[in-house]
């Protein structure tokens, strides 16, 4: 068995849990759950995005590096703008989660962050899944749907009425 194979269904398996962990703090409307629910919304996104780009680096060196014409492949590079809008997203998510940051700002920088660089990896990763299984695995694409939702869904649990 691939070594990185089972580091990434290990990787699954912890954002899975802690993705669904924090869904479960967001449904009770206290602020600590609330942050408690953020937490875990980043570790699941960098664990999970993580593995991503590192396995989709390693898959995009390749392929720009193993050109028949003795000329490196740019068209290969554009598999690079998935680990680089992966880790963007990890980065810039969890902070907006933040919950010092006001609700409004944070809101505007979600929806923007959420409706461009959610529907930029979703559209390289089923363009990807698409010509690997002539469209097959769509379940895998419609899994990024998770980020944007529970972000959405802990962000707009704050309460910021009561500070911490």
């Amino acid at each position: 068995m691939n070594p990185l194979a089972h580091v990434a269904n290990v990787g699954a398996g912890i954002a899975s849990l802690t993705f669904f962990a924090a869904f479960i703090l967001t449904l009770w409307p206290r602020q600590e759950l609330t942050i408690g629910a953020a937490i875990l919304y980043a570790i699941g996104t960098w664990v999970s995005l993580g593995i991503l780009a590192r396995n989709f680096y390693v898959m995009g060196a390749i392929a720009y590096g193993t050109s028949d014409s003795g000329v490196p492949n740019a068209a290969a590079s554009i598999w690079f703008l998935l680990p680089i809008t992966a880790i963007g997203y990890a980065l810039i998510a969890p902070i907006l989660l933040w919950p010092s940051i006001p609700q409004a700002t944070a809101m505007r920088y979600g929806i923007i962050l959420n409706l461009t660089l959610i529907p930029l990896l979703t559209a390289l990763l089923f363009a990807r899944t698409y010509i690997g299984t002539q469209g097959y695995v769509l379940p895998d694409v419609l899994k990024w749907l998770v980020y944007a939702l529970l972000w959405f869904r802990i962000r707009q649990s704050y309460d910021n009425k009561k500070p911490l």
